[in-house]
């Protein structure tokens, strides 16, 4: 039988739908959402977790829809094994962990977390798509990948691709090289199990997308996810304090440059300290703001007794906290 998933055939559009616990078997085209998506029929927002097992020639079979002729797979997931198994040998065979096989369609913002397997002469195995002459954007596999045979391909996102690859990431270690066994930049790129748990995987999947699309949540509330979700925490990326030049990735927000972040009156936005002021030519501090008073206070208590300053002007402390303040022992309350 062809054409089996929770939908056979498929032109129009389906949104919102989770498939669990669920089993397909079948000959041909499967897939968890839809066997065959075609003539721009669109796939939205849809996850999978059932098992796909498929013992066929020329067998397509993915988590989310097993062929894709023109159409659109956008935000869906996959977290159920894919399986195909060529009944003869000298066969062809594709399975992905989103698309089995993909002609002039697009995969965006879609991910797999599930193992992928295809065994025959030419079988074509891809954590997102087994046999890939569309785009895919924006997308990851965190799954196992492996194509079994003496002309077999495997990569961590495409098996074997004609098509387009953007921004796109698998699991190092899952299976040798992102698509036709090599990694290119900016295209399909392994990352550790720690640069995923990082939350990076997340940050670059999301980049310039206006929308928030992919989140992970890293250092909220326990238990921390190992990879990006879609519709997740906001991961940030940047410097997490003044004293820092190594930046991270976070939940909260950073700074997008090390070091303070002065306003106009001299005080850092991130941290409250004060900026450095310098002394003029004879060695004297000109003190006419609030911050410069707060400055030359924290200098003399460092030990540097000789220091000089003169007030320049009038200086409004009004809103300012100088409980216990001291310049030189005295204290001002």
């Amino acid at each position: 039988r062809t054409y089996v998933g929770l939908f056979g055939a498929l032109r129009g559009e389906v949104k919102n739908v989770s498939v669990a616990n669920s089993y397909f078997r079948a000959a041909d085209d499967v897939g968890g959402v839809c066997g065959y998506l075609y003539y721009y029929g669109a796939i939205t927002n849809c996850h999978n977790s059932g098992t796909i097992t498929v013992t066929a020639d020329h067998a397509k079979i993915g988590g989310g829809c097993g062929y894709s002729y023109e159409g659109t797979i956008t935000n869906c997931s996959n977290s159920g094994n894919v399986t195909v198994v060529a009944a003869e040998k000298e066969t062809y065979a594709s399975a992905g962990g989103v698309c089995g096989k993909m002609f002039e369609g697009t995969i965006l913002n879609c991910n797999n977390s599930g193992s992928v397997t295809a065994t025959a002469e030419y079988a074509q195995s891809g954590g997102v798509c087994g046999d890939n002459n569309g785009i895919i954007v924006n997308s990851y596999s965190y799954g196992s990948v492996t194509a079994t045979a003496d002309f077999a391909g495997a990569g961590g996102v495409g098996g074997l691709n004609y098509g387009t690859m953007k921004n796109c990431y698998y699991l190092s270690g899952t299976v040798v090289g992102g698509t036709n066994r090599e990694d290119a930049v900016g295209s399909v790129e392994a990352k550790t199990a720690e640069q995923f748990a990082s939350g990076e995987v997340a940050y670059l999947l999301q980049g310039t997308q206006t929308e928030a699309v992919w989140g992970q949540n890293i250092d909220g509330e326990e238990p921390h996810e190992a990879y990006p979700v879609l519709g997740g925490a906001k991961v940030y990326y940047g410097y997490a304090n003044c004293e820092t030049n190594v930046p991270t990735y976070s939940n909260n927000e950073l700074a997008d440059v090390p070091g303070h972040d002065y306003d106009i009156n001299g005080y850092c936005k991130r941290c409250n300290d004060y900026a450095e002021i310098e002394a003029d030519e004879e060695g004297v501090y000109q003190l006419s703001i609030a911050y410069h008073l707060y400055w030359f206070a924290a200098h003399v208590n460092e030990g540097n007794t000789s220091a000089n300053a003169v007030l320049v002007n009038d200086i409004d402390l009004n809103g300012k906290s100088w409980d216990n303040f001291r310049i030189g022992g005295q204290g001002w309350n």
